[in-house]
């Protein structure tokens, strides 16, 4: 499910012809403006002095968008208009882009049509009709000024709401957003101001949004999983096009629900009978049933997700059926179907399950959400620790058939502490996601090491749950008919953190839905030389904590990327989120059990001391073995807290680089 689509950018070197022109009308009060200067600037090497957004809503939601942008370069030197327009090939149709460039008192019109190029857009990953129109003109001056205008229309219906984002490719001093509707009549559309600072509250504006000092996309919005998502923390607004009755979370649930409705409805029953009959065959009413039917579907490959409408209806369950590939949504209806064969009743869910963390939702909408999940109702399920403890599904148990690792009657790993709408009776609508057993990232890692008289490490390594290993073999579709592969594949990834390690057995079993078991991981091998002399007797035995560390991906936690924060030595960004985000919770579980040749002794164990802070608790162990505990839980955190939180990170990751100290039999003693 897709909330919105971004502007990319790359440089493509091409000339471009021109003719004599005159300044459009809209343009000519701008042209003459000085170049901006400010924070929101930055290092862009354009800033638009004026941009426009218009948006005519035509009938059955089909829209136009006409953008309009007065360009100038900064830095007073002579620099290239690069040019990324992104839309949806198969959705939508884009008008050639018309560009003018205004130098002194003439003003020429230039054909980008020699100068520029389509290609799939990068920065819209799963979206597989994703284009955008890539051009660049000869440099211009410091004095001269690009007006540029395109248009982009929908081939087919959206959802009545729809995210407009204020940044684009480069930043602007002033940006107007309108929206109208058809000439040939229809409601005017609404526009909804969505601001981050906390206490405000949407505000609706009559047909047209103003905003100043826009910085540009770019300068924005990363990958820091410290940052709210685009929907909380950055400011946007919302078109409404629909009925204002219509935009309450129980007609938006009655809405959706409609959708999963009408595409089962689209299929004969007698599309997925058979395999239901076929998975059901010889199983016990209720659970096991449900066993077999989660498996199946957990098992087909995820496919991309689509764009307007079909983002959020499913597919029928026999389209899934025939390609044997579905996205969210159609593995949920598929095993809504197949579990309604077997007589257990379910719910899809909508969720929000995305980067970045998210709170309640500013604005009703169905574009908060970007997943889909299922709450299945099982007889005697409701102390389970996937069962939710409150909202219309309460007692019922949350399952995700997306995720290759999830557990029936464990609880989902990503949607804790969010907000999800159901889509079913009774009481449709939105309500918090909270499980029995709260649901994070579970991993349980236990590593056996044996050092040989000769010198070798033996080991064994167990992981449960979501570990990065496992994680990474279902990435690649790998399974263990292909024993050799499977076994190259966790090698390379276990020489990423243990060079010379090699690996001997792998044995992956999936999750166990009948017995509520997590995935599980069980790899051996060996080290030939494992220890590092440190001086005398004493050398230091750095592969257990390393090998744990990878299991529960340690390494992941510890490598926060904040490149797009703006520098201290700046003014902060209009619109830039604080850091002070968890968007999801973590519960790992660590131990080391070493057996040593007769009389070497364990000199000493990675330590550290106790962190219990409100965003990280690690405890660690030392009798009989070596073990750690460690919780991340999901949710927002005071101002100011992003140093303290990277301080104990950083103790964290340090721990699993220490090594066991070890002493040999005929050392000196202190």
């Amino acid at each position: 499910m897709r909330a919105h689509a971004v502007l990319g950018l790359l440089v493509l070197t091409a000339a471009a012809t021109a003719a004599q022109a005159a300044v459009p009308d809209w343009a000519k009060p701008y042209v003459d403006r000085p170049v901006p200067r400010g924070a929101f600037v930055g290092d862009s090497e354009w800033v638009a002095l004026r941009s426009e957004i218009e948006i005519e809503v035509r009938p059955l939601g089909i829209r136009r968008r006409v953008y309009r942008q007065v360009l100038a370069p900064t830095g007073g030197t002579p620099r290239s208009l690069r040019i990324g327009l992104g839309y949806d090939g198969a959705k939508q149709r884009l008008e050639p882009p018309q560009l003018w460039v205004r130098h002194g008192w003439r003003t020429r019109q230039v054909d980008l049509s020699k100068a520029s190029v389509e290609v799939p857009n990068w920065l819209a990953e799963g979206t597989g009709g994703e284009r955008m129109m890539l051009a660049s003109t000869e440099a211009l001056e410091p004095a001269d000024r690009a007006i540029l205008v395109w248009e982009v229309v929908d081939r087919e219906p959206l959802l009545d709401e729809e995210v407009l984002w204020p940044f684009a490719l480069y930043p602007a001093a002033e940006l107007v957003i309108r929206a109208a509707a058809a000439p040939s009549g229809g409601a005017a559309p609404q526009l909804l101001l969505v601001e981050p600072r906390e206490g405000s509250a949407p505000s609706l504006r009559d047909g047209e949004v103003t905003l100043r000092d826009v910085p540009s996309f770019a300068a924005i919005y990363g990958q820091d999983p410290w940052l709210a998502s685009p929907l909380e923390a950055l400011p946007h607004v919302v078109l409404r096009a629909g009925p204002p009755g219509g935009a309450e979370w129980p007609s938006l649930a009655a809405r959706a629900g409609a959708f999963f409705r009408d595409a089962l409805a689209a299929d004969p029953r007698n599309v997925w009978v058979p395999t239901a009959v076929h998975l059901a065959a010889g199983a016990e009413p209720g659970l096991e049933k449900a066993a077999r039917m989660d498996t199946f579907v957990q098992s087909l490959p995820y496919r991309d997700i689509a764009w307007g409408l079909a983002a959020h209806r499913p597919a029928p369950p026999g389209a899934t059926l025939r390609s044997l590939s579905a996205d969210c949504k159609g593995k949920v209806l598929l095993l809504q179907a197949l579990l309604s064969e077997a007589g257990i009743e379910s719910t899809p869910v909508l969720g929000h399950a995305g980067p970045g963390y998210q709170g309640e939702p500013a604005v009703p909408s169905l574009l908060v959400f970007d997943h889909a999940v299922l709450a299945v109702h099982l007889a005697g399920a409701e102390a389970w620790p996937g069962a939710l403890t409150e909202g219309p599904g309460q007692g019922w148990l949350l399952f995700d058939p997306t995720d290759p690792l999830a557990t029936l009657g464990l609880p989902p790993s990503n949607l804790e502490g969010g907000y999800g709408l159901w889509l079913g009776p009774p009481g449709s609508g939105l309500f918090p996601i909270h499980t029995r057993q709260p649901g994070c990232r579970r991993v349980d890692a236990s590593l056996a090491a044996e050092l040989t008289p000769a010198g070798e490490a033996r080991w064994k390594l167990t992981a449960t749950g979501d570990s990065p290993l496992s994680q990474a073999l279902l990435a690649l579709h790998l399974n263990q008919g292909d024993a050799e592969r499977f076994r190259q594949t966790l090698q390379e990834l276990v020489r990423a953190s243990v060079p010379g390690a090699v690996l001997g057995t792998v044995r992956f079993d999936p999750p166990d839905h009948r017995a509520r078991r997590p995935a599980r991981l069980e790899i051996d091998g060996t080290i030939p030389h494992p220890l590092q002399s440190v001086g005398g007797a004493l050398s230091t035995f750095p592969s257990p904590t390393a090998l744990v560390g990878q299991a529960l991906g340690i390494p992941a936690l510890g490598a926060r990327r904040d490149s797009s924060a703006p520098k201290e030595t700046r003014e902060p960004l209009p619109g830039r989120a604080e850091p002070r985000f968890q968007d999801e919770p973590y519960c790992l579980h660590g131990d080391i059990s070493l057996a040593l040749p007769a009389g070497w002794t364990v000199t000493a164990r990675p330590a550290l001391r106790p962190v219990a802070s409100p965003w990280l608790a690690v405890r660690t162990a030392d009798d009989p073995g070596w073990s750690v505990t460690v919780e991340i839980p999901r949710g927002r955190f005071a101002a100011g807290s992003e140093k303290p939180r990277l301080a104990d990170l950083s103790s964290l990751t340090a721990l699993f680089r220490q090594p066991f100290l070890l002493r040999a039999p005929d050392g000196p003693s202190k």
